[in-house]
């Protein structure tokens, strides 16, 4: 999660978003940056939209509903499952959580133990070929917010919280082996920071992003939030209307 400028913001208002349009009860989600169930989140430094909806008290963006059931705050700021199951419930989730920081998997493991939400202490990497997707007709939300995009060949190419293009070959591989995809089915993908030179990580993530569509056939939008370098989201799916939807709701949380 980026923290602070309104990357939780972007990646919280979209995933909500996406939610709200794919189900009204239950949900299969997957989490490969999971962070744990609440934490702190500085004050953001300019726009200062987050804090804004945070104490709005509203119903509408679904984040903000989100927002108003969990009593968030900057100093209890909670992740996509706690937002997720103020909306529909903990007894109607379904899924798995990754994270690799041993004290955010004791927590997540307190919280979620006695549901059918999974958490694992391994890096999406290692547990992705391992993730049974749900039935064609169930609701599934696929997300994940690495750090960061980089090329292939920058910085330790290991189990690491950034995203690559050889990542998204995986994804692409892993979703190609699903088969059919499902029509309430939604992918996002946040990245942070994404600098524009001299290596434009920014184009790079997007043209990825691309590859990706075109490679499991579904419809793309990204939506952004920018302070010098953006913060984009990537959202994929095979429903035009799930993407307009979750369009319209950004596009009230942004502007304001």
């Amino acid at each position: 999660m980026a923290k602070g400028n309104d990357g939780n913001l972007l990646q919280h208002g979209v995933e909500l978003a996406a939610v709200s349009a794919i189900t009204n009860h239950s949900l299969h989600l997957t989490c490969t940056h999971s962070m744990a169930p609440r934490e702190s989140c500085p004050a953001p430094s300019r726009n200062r939209r987050l804090c804004h909806w945070l104490n709005s008290g509203l119903d509408f963006p679904s984040v903000v509903a989100a927002y108003r059931r969990n009593e968030a705050s900057l100093d209890r700021y909670p992740n996509t499952a706690e937002l997720v199951a103020s909306i529909i419930g903990d007894d109607n989730i379904s899924g798995d959580l990754f994270e690799v920081s041993e004290n955010k998997v004791t927590e997540l493991l307190a919280r979620w133990s006695e549901t059918d939400l999974h958490v694992h202490g391994n890096s999406w990497r290692q547990g992705l070929s391992k993730v049974k997707p749900p039935a064609p007709e169930t609701s599934w939300l696929f997300t994940m917010d690495p750090m960061t995009f980089l090329p292939d060949t920058e910085g330790p190419v290991d189990d690491d919280a950034m995203l690559r293009p050889n990542d998204v070959s995986l994804l692409i591989k892993y979703f190609q082996n699903v088969g059919v995809v499902g029509p309430k089915w939604v992918i996002s993908i946040f990245c942070f920071e994404l600098r524009s030179g001299p290596v434009n990580y920014y184009d790079l993530f997007l043209s990825e992003m691309r590859r990706m569509s075109n490679g499991l056939s579904l419809g793309m939008a990204s939506f952004q939030v920018t302070y010098g370098n953006p913060h984009v989201a990537a959202v994929f799916s095979p429903s035009e209307d799930v993407i307009e939807q979750i369009g319209r709701e950004w596009q009230v949380l942004h502007n304001v």
